[in-house]
């Protein structure tokens, strides 16, 4: 078995070996890629750090020599939001739609995507935008240094700037991280437990848990007045299905009429066991002790050799939809007479879109688990066995969600409205550019050891020394080859994967 502390130390060593390189490196173009290069590693490779001085001020450097034309003023209550890219499913994009569509009608609200590819744009994204006198945009496609100039370009017509950004992209940093652009930005923290890369311009930073306030002051070193708390958005359930429909679909699915359907909805990756923490042999016992159980999962599918052996020694009971479009997930959450959440690792917005059904939800406490709604409703169990426990319990007598009259509170759209136009007045109104402290803590914390199991789960044995491998091929490659050897469509492709 690795140790997973010295997995980590190993990581960090190696990240700081990227750095350096980075920095070392003469032509702007380039030091730019390699930065970029040790971003990806630092989030996708658990390190034990939340920030990175060196990375950031490498960064900073390269922004202030970017010379962009800016619009001397905004135009007023107009907001940008910028996204890495934007996906059909997941919570990522869901938020960033949900927050436009809750935002007061007087705004104008445009999304700027800067590295989508060829991936279509979602249509629920566009028609936010739309419905706020806006529209989506794209970077044209080149180099990191070209598309920060034209990002700062963009965004200087716009009176606040949120980031809705994936953990490594430096884009944002090279275009704002300058005192000469003078509007605020606000950074969405959508990934608190993972390093990334923006603490050094972000005016405000939005959490939408608790927890993250805590990480972001204790160890990004973000002082307190810059951390804001917004709940996760959910957006106005449909009408249920009638009875009829709702058999309809039981039968699509290969389930009896009298059948109880227990549903959960994450990434495959959420799922992958950590010791006992076993979503899988969990989700078992519980259909041993009720024969008329049946376990629905979207994300998760029986391409997967785990979840097939699973949904055989259940005798098919467990049924593992794959991904679906968030347009065609409705459907199947009306089934659920119990949602279970993902774990070792949370969906805390698939868990939302369940419960907003007054769905009653069971979720599992863990190191990286946490959501202020959960705790206040009672439904944070303590172990497996406890989930089995009460999930049984609920089956056996139903009763109401706890969860939803919470969220109707805070999450669905009325409310979620209320907390948006709060939060809007509160925001920073002019933009600095801040130092900060580097994370050089010698222990993990139990969350960032909680996160190296599961990035072992995942990664491990030849996929993680051929995943590695590729990693520091990438790394010698970019040191070696000048960048515009490269041809921009395979540039912008790679980057579109989040390799470059």
């Amino acid at each position: 078995m690795i140790s997973i502390p010295d997995l980590i130390k190993t990581n960090r060593h190696y990240f700081h070996k990227l750095v350096a390189s980075a920095r070392g490196c003469k032509s702007p173009d380039k030091q730019a890629a390699l930065c970029s290069q040790a971003a990806i590693f630092a989030v996708r490779n658990p390190c034990g750090i939340f920030n990175s001085w060196p990375l950031e001020e490498t960064l900073l450097k390269l922004a202030d020599g970017i010379a962009s034309p800016m619009a001397s003023q905004p135009e007023a209550e107009s907001f940008l939001h910028v996204l890495t890219r934007a996906y059909a499913s997941g919570g990522h994009t869901r938020v960033a739609e949900r927050w436009i569509n809750a935002a007061p009608a007087s705004g104008r609200h445009d999304v700027v995507l800067l590295s989508q590819g060829d991936r279509p744009v979602p249509k629920t994204l566009e028609a936010a935008t739309h419905g706020k006198h806006g529209k989506v945009m794209h970077l044209n496609a080149g180099l990191h240094l070209a598309k920060a100039r034209q990002l700062r370009s963009l965004a200087s017509n716009y009176q606040h700037i949120i980031l809705h950004v994936h953990m490594y992209d430096i884009l944002p940093l090279l275009a704002f991280g300058t005192p000469h652009f003078p509007r605020p930005i606000t950074l969405y923290n959508h990934a608190d437990h993972l390093f990334w890369t923006g603490v050094s311009i972000a005016d405000n930073v939005v959490n939408f848990r608790s927890l993250a306030t805590y990480i972001n002051t204790e160890f990004r070193h973000i002082p307190a007045e810059r951390n804001q708390l917004l709940p996760l958005p959910v957006t106005q359930p449909p009408t249920p299905l009638l009875r009829e429909h709702r058999q309809n679909l039981k039968a699509e699915l290969g389930l009896p009429e009298d059948s109880q359907v227990i549903l959960t909805m994450a990434s495959p990756y959420k799922y992958a066991a950590i010791e006992h923490i076993d979503f899988l042999a969990t989700a078992e016992s519980i259909l041993t002790h009720n024969p008329r159980a049946f376990l629905i999962a979207i994300g998760p599918s029986l391409k997967n050799p785990t979840w097939q052996a699973a949904s055989q020694r259940t005798g098919g009971r467990i049924k593992a939809l794959g991904r679906l479009p968030y347009t065609e997930v409705d459907r199947y959450l009306t089934l659920a007479d119990l949602a279970l959440d993902s774990f070792p690792f949370a969906s805390l917005t698939a868990m939302l879109d369940i419960a907003r059904h007054k769905i009653p939800c069971l979720t599992l406490h863990t190191p990286v688990n946490s959501y202020d709604a959960f705790t206040r409703a009672g439904i944070v169990c303590a172990t497996p066995q406890e989930v089995a426990q009460r999930a049984l319990q609920e089956l056996a007598n139903p009763s109401p969600s706890t969860l939803f009259p919470i969220i109707e509170q805070e999450s669905l759209p009325q409310g979620f409205a209320r907390h948006v136009e709060t939060q809007q007045k509160a925001l920073q109104k002019t933009h600095k550019v801040y130092s900060f402290t580097t994370d050089n803590r010698s222990h993990p914390t139990e969350m960032e050891l909680f996160i190296g199991l599961n990035h072992h789960a995942n990664i491990s044995g030849l996929k993680a020394k051929v995943a590695l491998g590729i990693q520091k091929s990438i790394h010698k490659l970019l040191r070696i080859l000048p960048l515009r050897l490269i041809p921009a469509p395979v540039y912008s492709r790679l980057e579109s994967y989040g390799i470059l």
